[in-house]
């Protein structure tokens, strides 16, 4: 072999270390998928994805498919009329109420509830000796703002059907002959509710509301001689109310400490 083809295998072994050297050093570092073994990505956590605007995973659902039960207890208020021309007020006075609502979850935020409640009445200055009694039951569906939270906003809307009854003094009765003992019979076309209940545990919670009934009764008791309280009215149909404010306590078996989504990661790195 001559001296030159010694230099020019020399000098082609040197271009190739260098090209390979070249080559090596443009490579990217692997990546995170590639660290994985499989190719998959690396797992990242809650505050990770938040960092780079990924959306977090949805809490758990503690309200679709579960029961929820609650009992109340407020002070109604009548309102409107018994019969046209004849003041529910004028024969009938607050009183104490006390009632109770079964729910079932049909969506993350919203129940479909079935309620019933009984109030009584007592005398007021025009109806000295009076007192009345209702009963109402009616069905609707109510909307929650939040879950898994200690404060659980709410509202309600429903229909229902009530019946009241007077129970008059001898003297009312005397003016009042067809009213006395008679039951009103009416349909609550809309009754609407709104409150909180405050958590202090998972599963029982407790809270304020306020209440709306709104109606007319399409049975009534037709006042002899066509008058009550010396007014003569018109035994037609007649547009009532009754507000209620009191207490409510709520027992949601199924609500607890979440254990989905982000909470769930949270605690899994508190505790590695």
């Amino acid at each position: 072999m001559t001296q030159t083809t010694a230099g020019r295998l020399l000098r082609s072994a040197v271009g190739l270390a260098l090209s390979a050297a070249v080559s090596a050093l443009a490579v990217p570092p692997a990546s995170a998928e590639e660290a994985v073994p499989g190719g998959a990505p690396a797992p990242a956590d809650d505050e990770a994805l938040a960092d780079q605007g990924a959306k977090r995973p949805a809490a758990k659902d503690t309200r679709a498919g579960h029961w929820l039960l609650s009992a109340r207890t407020d002070v109604l208020f009548p309102a409107g009329s018994l019969v046209s021309g004849v003041g529910s007020g004028s024969v009938l006075g607050a009183g104490p109420s006390f009632g109770g609502t079964v729910g079932y979850g049909v969506s993350r935020s919203a129940a479909a509830e079935l309620s019933a409640s009984y109030g009584l009445f007592t005398e007021t200055t025009g109806c000295t000796g009076c007192s009345g009694r209702s009963f109402d039951v009616g069905l609707g569906f109510s909307y929650r703002l939040a879950q898994g939270i200690a404060v659980d906003p709410w509202a309600s809307f429903g229909m229902g059907y009530r019946m009241a009854s007077l129970s008059l003094s001898p003297s009312a009765a005397a003016r009042l002959p067809a009213a006395s003992d008679k039951a009103y019979h009416g349909l609550d076309v809309a009754r609407l509710a709104l409150g909180a209940d405050f958590y202090p545990v998972p599963s029982f919670g407790v809270g304020p509301y306020f209440g709306a009934d709104f109606g007319t009764f399409l049975g009534r008791p037709t006042p002899e001689g066509g008058a009550i309280g010396g007014a003569v009215v018109d035994p037609g149909g007649a547009t009532y109310a009754f507000f209620h404010i009191g207490l409510r306590i709520t027992l949601d078996p199924m609500r607890g400490p979440l254990t989905g989504g982000s909470g769930g990661a949270k605690t899994a790195r508190l505790a590695r």
